[in-house]
């Protein structure tokens, strides 16, 4: 599964082709963000135990998008991306966007 990440992996290159393109399609390497970014709202998270310093690289891309004015929700909870996470962490994620719709 792609993910936030400062390397492309082997196992995301079926997602991202190529190197140039996991570049191109980085967030953490955007450097142009528009008005229209601005509106956006972005919910984040990661697990402590989350394999590559996934947490470091939301933790990066919540700075670098606040600091361009997006609104962002992150969370860092304890756990690694598994269905028992996802199932402890779902009510998040439904307020955060049941509250946007």
């Amino acid at each position: 599964m792609p993910a936030i990440e400062t390397e492309l992996a082997l196992s995301d290159i079926p997602y991202y082709g190529n190197e140039h393109s996991f570049h191109k399609n980085n967030p953490l390497e955007f450097e142009r963000f528009e008005k229209l970014h601005q509106k956006q709202e972005w919910f984040l998270d990661a697990g402590d135990e989350d394999e590559g310093g996934f947490n470091n690289a939301v933790e990066s891309l919540s700075k670098k998008l606040i600091s361009h004015g997006i609104c962002v929700e992150h969370h860092i909870s304890p756990g690694h991306h598994n269905l028992q996470y996802v199932k402890s962490n779902i009510w998040k994620y439904l307020i955060f966007y049941g509250n946007r719709i």
